[in-house]
C-alpha cells in the first residue's frame, strides 16, 4: 500500500510540473502588458479547468462553444498540450 501511495504522489508531482510549465509558457507569450496579463490569466484559468475536469468543466461554468474554441486555439498556438 505504501508503494502505491508513493507512485500516486509521483504522478501528481509530474502533473503539477506539466501544469506549471504550461503556465510559464502562457505567461511568456501573453503576459507582457496589462491587457496581456488579463488575457493570460483567463487562459491559465481555462487551461487548469481543462486539465483537471476536461472541456465539460468549461461548459459547466458557462463558457460558450466559441470561447472554448478560442482558448483551445490559443493554447495550441502557445504549444501547450491539452488532454
Amino acid at each position: 500500500m505504501r508503494r502505491t501511495k508513493s507512485l500516486e504522489q509521483n504522478n501528481s508531482a509530474l502533473q503539477n510540473d506539466d501544469i506549471l510549465s504550461a503556465v510559464d509558457k502562457i505567461i511568456g507569450k501573453y503576459g507582457r502588458s496589462g491587457s496581456g496579463r488579463a488575457s493570460a490569466l483567463r487562459l491559465i484559468g481555462a487551461y487548469v479547468i481543462i486539465e483537471t475536469e476536461g472541456i465539460s468543466g468549461l461548459r459547466k461554468r458557462g463558457f460558450s462553444r466559441g470561447s472554448i474554441q478560442l482558448y483551445l486555439e490559443k493554447l495550441h498556438d502557445v504549444d501547450v498540450r491539452v488532454p
